[in-house]
């Protein structure tokens, strides 16, 4: 395979003339500076993987490709989100882990249908209050950041199951943490477990208020 940015689709595997209809493009593992252009021929496009390349910036033109459900673009050295990717308002999955993100911005509220964002591993110090408006939110990875505090509009997502704030700089979490759906649980372990909230590697021990606070969950230790 060529590890160019003018490399055509034949090349990733994709025949051209297929892809106004092609709902599936992977480009994993490219050592890409850029994402090819054909790929914007791709109108129909539903997943795009772009994980484990060298992309320092996205263009503009991939908010065009307003069909997309899963977009995972990990692995890479992204330090800012072109606003054009707001467009992408079908999106269920995003993937931006283990790029150079320091902040979020607050047009993420225009994923109303997403369901699992994944921004662990960045340089994140703080999150929108935008956040508040991604109600269909189930899945949320933030660990490996320089996060404090949380936003209270977080206590709206009322579909979270899974919150992963492993590695942050979390002294405290708020009450309503423990409370956000009827099955979470606190996690304590080094790895993150589904269906609970990860705490492992922050400054606080949390014990305290999970005790204190109304749950009545099984800390699981």
């Amino acid at each position: 395979m060529k590890h160019l940015k003018d490399a055509g689709p034949a090349d990733f595997g994709y025949e051209f003339e297929h892809l106004p209809k092609i709902k599936f493009i992977s480009l994993r593992n490219g050592k890409l500076t850029k994402i090819p252009t054909w790929v914007r021929l791709a109108k129909k496009l539903e997943v795009l993987y772009l994980t484990n390349n060298e992309l320092t910036e996205l263009p503009e033109w991939l908010g065009e490709l307003t069909t997309l459900q899963r977009l995972h673009i990990a692995n890479n050295q992204l330090k800012i989100l072109p606003k054009s990717l707001s467009y992408l308002v079908q999106l269920r999955e995003l993937g931006l882990c283990n790029n150079c993100l320091k902040d979020i911005p607050e047009w993420f509220e225009k994923f109303q249908y997403l369901e699992e964002l994944d921004i662990s591993e960045n340089k994140l110090i703080t999150l929108p209050v935008a956040f508040g408006k991604l109600i269909n939110l189930e899945v949320l990875y933030l660990s490996d950041n320089q996060l404090i505090q949380l936003p209270e509009t977080l206590q709206f997502l009322k579909k979270i199951t899974t919150l992963d704030l492993r590695n942050n700089l979390f002294k405290t979490l708020p009450a309503w943490a423990f409370t956000i759906h009827t099955s979470i649980k606190m996690n304590f372990k080094e790895e993150y477990a589904w269906n609970a909230i990860s705490v492992y590697g922050n400054p606080g021990t949390f014990k305290s208020e999970v005790v204190s606070s109304e749950s009545g969950y099984n800390m699981g230790k």
